[in-house]
């Protein structure tokens, strides 16, 4: 079995595993509990890994990656660890939107411009390897879909 760091994506949420550092671990676990809302994560204590609900992969991924540079992906078998987290109350569609653009209910119309134009930037699949293209076009559904939406809600009749 691998040991090293890895993320595990399933359609329920992606599963983040890496073996503890003591710098590291700690700056990757205050990140996600910073970032991500409690009921979009969930620590599995018997198998020291943490698994993150699809609504908020995107973020876990770069939190991921901030700590770990290299590391392995994989699909995974079924839908994911056997308690996946759960909302007692499913999101608002508003918020998950935010989240797919890593910004607060409360952000102005402009950061919202902002941050799309900046998450398109940095998840363009036309802009990463080929490895990563097809995950690439995922978020950016989910980016083009979440802008769309909020553009929609923030101006009277929409576009």
């Amino acid at each position: 079995m691998n040991t090293g760091p890895r993320l595990t994506y399933y359609p329920l949420g992606v599963l983040l595993t890496a073996p503890y550092d003591a710098q590291l671990t700690p700056a990757m676990v205050g990140e996600l509990k910073r970032l991500i809302p409690q009921h979009g994560r969930r620590y599995l204590p018997d198998t020291r890994e943490w698994f993150i609900v699809t609504a908020y992969e995107v973020q876990a991924r770069a939190i991921f990656r901030s700590c770990w540079p290299h590391f392995a992906e994989d699909e995974g078998q079924g839908d994911g660890p056997s308690t996946p987290p759960r909302d007692p109350r499913p999101p608002l569609a508003v918020d998950r939107h935010y989240a797919a653009l890593h910004l607060l209910p409360s952000a102005p119309r402009e950061l919202i411009d902002s941050a799309y134009r900046t998450l398109v930037k940095l998840n363009h699949p036309d802009r990463l390897p080929v490895p990563e293209r097809e995950r690439a076009h995922r978020c950016m559904v989910a980016i083009n879909g979440a802008y769309e939406a909020l553009h929609a809600h923030a101006v009277p009749g929409g576009d």
